[in-house]
């Protein structure tokens, strides 16, 4: 178990490097749909879409 937390937690960490934001589910969500539709994703927080 403790593995797999480590791993996820370097995941997690590479994930946010990439993304520029916390690497939650809709901060995910809206990173990719930002490369696959090509907009800019703005710096306002996402708790309300949430």
């Amino acid at each position: 178990m403790a593995q797999l937390l480590r791993e996820r937690n370097r995941i997690d960490a590479e994930l946010s490097a990439i993304i520029g934001r916390p690497a939650l589910t809709g901060h995910l969500g809206r990173w990719i749909a930002a490369q696959v539709f090509g907009v800019e994703l703005g710096r306002g927080d996402l708790s309300a879409a949430s």
